[in-house]
């Protein structure tokens, strides 16, 4: 498969602002349950707070999606990690990698998201980076250069989570 390229798709990779808080968070609802959906204020505080690690990707002036992480400064994730900033850290969580429903499945969550990941290898603060996904998307995140740690004692909403990993230094 051809992986394309932000520039081949269109795409824009931009700063997410607090402007965006209300449609960022529509986004987050179509791509997760309810239960498992960051709230408004949760996406927030990630922009406040972690604003240099929350992008969003634009096409024609219209965001089809975004990335966020947290830093934390443990190895692993855990309910704390994943609610909290800790700007001393050194693992970054991402918390979501969203695409716009009408709009998955064309190549964009992989574009944004290699090109969030191109991002962080810059920032020389960051050593690993670390998610959780469902079983089904791990083949997706694998294909981005993350490998299986296994499953998350991580509880959040009614589904199991999987913990997978990218060492960049």
């Amino acid at each position: 498969m051809k992986y394309m390229l932000l520039e081949d798709l269109k795409m824009e990779l931009k700063a997410a602002t607090l402007r965006d808080v209300e449609q960022l968070h529509s986004l987050e609802l179509e791509g997760f349950p309810l239960d498992e959906a960051a709230t408004m204020e949760g996406i927030r505080m990630r922009i406040e707070k972690a604003g240099d690690f929350f992008w969003l990707g634009e096409k024609h002036g219209t965001t089809v999606g975004f990335v966020n992480g947290t830093l934390t400064v443990g190895d692993f994730l855990s309910h704390e990690s994943m609610s909290s900033h800790n700007a001393a850290g050194e693992t970054l969580c991402i918390h979501s990698v969203c695409i716009r429903k009408d709009l998955q499945r064309q190549g964009l969550g992989t574009a944004l998201l290699s090109k969030y990941v191109e991002q962080i290898r810059a920032n020389q603060q960051v050593k690993t980076v670390l998610l959780l996904c469902k079983p089904n998307l791990i083949n997706f995140y694998e294909r981005a250069g993350f490998y299986l740690v296994g499953p998350s004692d991580v509880v959040h909403g009614k589904d199991k989570w999987m913990e997978m990993k990218l060492a960049l230094r």
